[in-house]
């Protein structure tokens, strides 16, 4: 006897199916699906997806921006008031900041998630071990990810701390070497560190127009030559875009054989890329090109109500919805793509076990106030529940009046 199904469930692809849950997994599912259940749901012919994916983020730094400010709207604003303010950080802000931008996560449909968090000689460990008793909150609604983003190479004590953070709290080495004093030497050092603890990589990489900025190649380079393939993520990658293209091509063949993941960050690229330039370009990497390389590409948030970006949710198909536009992802195969960026592919690239809508897999998903995959593109719908392990987590009702006449999308 399964613990619970869901019937005429649609799928993105449009295929009408029943779930079928038992002990937190999915025990079955298909169109003809007969099967017994000590609850039954039915979706109406509502859209359900595997558990979405937020493959990059900064809870430390989100719901700040009344505070800190960016007159300028660029990047280097942004990190010189983000340095000036965050002495006058404390544990217990973090905390309820991180808490918060969890619960706008989880809400969305989020049930797994990686965050980047500031670890340095400057506050130590302090956002590292707030952020990650956030986490230890949320422990049964999402499975959270800390990357320690340090400066590993710098200076002894810089990567003294990070060894620190990677031997508590941390999940993943990080950093931001293409703003160091010499980059190869900074990506280095986060290589030797990952493999000295066994933890996988996710760096901030060539966030600039320049387009002779090309940390992402010695990336690429190291991750073959040291046998890490499928173990290295990076993200925004722009300068990528503003390279002649056989320069990128060749970069991006690289980026293939190594295996990288690539998360791409149309919110926050389109706000901080291209300020002063006119026509101001788009700023993002190339995600169409990348895809056509074999490369698994994601699209993530990136920052929510701080000084790098003024809005935001941690709303992963608000980032599907700016793709299919910003990355010229248009065609019906590639909106398609597009979901699966904030999901599957995200997923892979968090090294997620056991995701999926299939047999055997974590019973992780949203049930969307949508019947096709176009309008939760268009309309980016009420999550009306989310499951992890096959426990509702999160639920919304939603209440439409046209004309005198009441709709109520609600699971119950």
């Amino acid at each position: 006897m399964n613990d619970f199904l869901i019937r005429h469930a649609r799928l993105v692809t449009g295929e009408l199916v029943s779930i079928a849950v038992k002990d937190g997994k999915i025990a079955a599912i298909g169109s003809d699906l007969e099967a017994m259940a000590f609850e039954t749901k039915d979706a109406h012919g509502r859209v359900v997806m595997a558990g979405l994916v937020e493959a990059h983020c900064h809870l430390d730094k989100n719901l700040t921006l009344s505070s800190v400010g960016n007159q300028s709207g660029t990047l280097m604003e942004a990190i010189t008031n983000w340095v000036a303010y965050k002495p006058s950080l404390t544990h217990s802000d973090y905390l309820e900041r991180a808490s918060a931008g969890l619960e706008l996560a989880l809400v969305n449909g989020v049930t797994a998630l990686r965050s980047h968090v500031d670890v340095s000689v400057v506050g130590g460990l302090l956002a590292l071990e707030a952020v990650s008793e956030a986490k230890s909150k949320f422990a049964d609604a999402m499975d959270v990810q800390l990357v320690a983003l340090g400066m590993a190479g710098v200076s002894e004590a810089e990567s003294a701390i990070m060894l620190e953070a990677m031997n508590t709290d941390a999940d993943v080495v990080g950093g931001c070497p293409w703003i160091t004093p010499d980059p190869r030497a900074a990506v280095t050092a986060v290589f030797d560190l990952a493999q000295k603890t066994g933890k996988p990589i996710d760096l901030h990489v060539d966030e600039t127009e320049d387009a002779g900025v090309n940390t992402l190649e010695v990336i690429a380079g190291l991750t073959y030559d040291r046998g890490m393939q499928g173990l290295v993520t990076v993200g925004h990658c722009c300068s990528l875009e503003f390279m002649t293209q056989r320069d990128a091509e060749r970069v991006m063949d690289l980026v293939a054989r190594a295996g990288l993941h690539v998360v791409s960050l149309p919110a926050c690229n389109l706000n901080l890329q291209g300020r002063g330039a006119h026509p101001a370009p788009r700023g993002l990497t190339r995600v169409d090109e990348l895809l056509e390389h074999g490369v698994n590409v994601s699209f993530g948030s990136d920052n929510v109500r701080d000084p790098f970006h003024p809005i935001g949710d941690y709303d992963p198909l608000k980032a599907a919805n700016l793709g299919v536009i910003a990355a010229h992802m248009s065609s019906s195969t590639q909106m398609l793509t597009t979901l699966e960026m904030v999901s599957s592919h995200a997923a892979r690239a968090l090294r997620l076990p056991n995701y999926g809508l299939t047999v055997g897999s974590s019973a992780d998903f949203v049930v969307l106030d949508a019947t096709s995959a176009l309008e939760v593109l268009s309309r980016i719908p009420a999550r009306v529940a989310v499951y992890k392990r096959g426990q509702l987590v999160s639920s919304t009702e939603v209440k439409r009046s046209s004309r005198g006449k009441l709709e109520v999308s609600a699971w119950t």
